[in-house]
């Protein structure tokens, strides 16, 4: 029986973990370059009252003379604020939604990749995924040096994967604990087989 745990509105299922195959940089890339399109399409979106309300008086100018007049529209400004704190947000969601109760980003889930937690389960939940973006965030500063961590470990997990205790699979590896195997057969991978006597 494929066992499951309520976790938000989604169900946290666990797999098998030694059928897991590691997602491997390329793929992990093209991932991540999916979603900055993505989230900088959303941010656009976001941000187009900003930009649609910005002083008519400053546009044109250098910008010694243009922070006067940016700071003297009040309203303005509080608008930036509010959008700010909206954009924060919605970086935050994006990330722990898809990884915490989705399994995926955008696109993750486009490139076929899920992510798992170091005992096999999918989605991650809210406070995992909480975690796994502060390290990703991290491991972003010093020259994305902690995404690096891919190319060079044999699990191609990243920095923020291993702070997390998460990794980065292919779906088609996904083999949820208990389920029928070929031929009938339900044991599990690299567990020792007994014997059949005639």
């Amino acid at each position: 029986m494929i066992r499951t745990r309520k976790n938000g509105p989604s169900r946290r299922r666990l797999f098998e973990t030694s059928s897991l195959v590691p997602a491997r940089a390329r793929r992990r890339l093209a991932a991540t370059l999916l979603d900055m399109l993505f989230f900088s399409l959303l941010t656009l979106i976001l941000a187009l009252p900003v930009i649609l309300e910005f002083p008519p008086q400053a546009l044109g100018k250098d910008i010694p003379h243009m922070l006067p007049l940016i700071a003297a529209d009040h309203a303005w400004l509080r608008l930036a604020v509010v959008e700010l704190a909206l954009w924060t947000a919605l970086w935050w969601a994006y990330f722990i939604i898809g990884w915490g109760w989705l399994g995926a980003t955008p696109g993750q889930w486009i490139l076929g990749l899920r992510v798992v937690d170091h005992r096999g389960r999918c989605p991650i939940g809210p406070a995992r995924a909480a975690l796994r973006l502060i390290a990703y965030s991290i491991g972003s500063l010093p020259f994305m040096a902690g995404h690096l961590l891919v190319i060079f470990r044999t699990d191609a997990r990243s920095l923020h994967d291993v702070l997390a205790g998460t990794r980065v699979v292919r779906a088609r590896s996904l083999v949820p604990v208990g389920a029928p195997r070929p031929g009938g057969d339900t044991t599990i991978a690299g567990s020792p087989k007994t014997k059949k006597h005639p």
